[in-house]
């Protein structure tokens, strides 16, 4: 941590702001992370209903 980090560490309304931006980033990737499961689910189930067609 350089110099300028740790000024910030006596700044309650910056970090509050920081604890508040990390947890709508962590939000959004979760529901990003949702979404590609769902996306990845049924691309499998697609996978498995179709039959296999030989070469």
């Amino acid at each position: 941590m350089s110099a300028p980090d740790l000024a910030l560490l006596d700044d309650v309304d910056a970090l509050k702001a920081m604890v508040v931006a990390m947890a709508e980033k962590a939000a959004g990737l979760e529901e990003r992370n949702a979404d590609l499961e769902a996306q990845h689910a049924s691309r499998f189930v697609l996978r498995r209903s179709r039959p296999s067609i030989p070469i």
